[in-house]
């Protein structure tokens, strides 16, 4: 297919100014929704809501804004 990606988490990372928590060479084939994304798909989260939701999501890479990115 010619919309195929694969990128690292740390590619993607660069790409949008972010920084990696994990694994950086995590690799992502595809885009999905919180609850759909698998281990090789890469989603995002536009609020605290969502951000929480990413604790029982599958996503092998998630964006998040800094307001939302708590490690602990």
């Amino acid at each position: 297919m010619a919309n195929d990606i694969s990128m690292t988490a740390a590619a993607v990372a660069e790409l949008v100014g972010g920084t990696v928590q994990g694994d950086p060479q995590v690799r992502i084939t595809g885009v999905a929704s919180i609850a759909q994304a698998g281990s090789g798909e890469i989603t995002f989260a536009i609020d605290e809501k969502r951000a929480a939701e990413l604790q029982t999501s599958g996503a092998g890479i998630a964006i998040v804004g800094q307001e939302q990115n708590h490690v602990d």
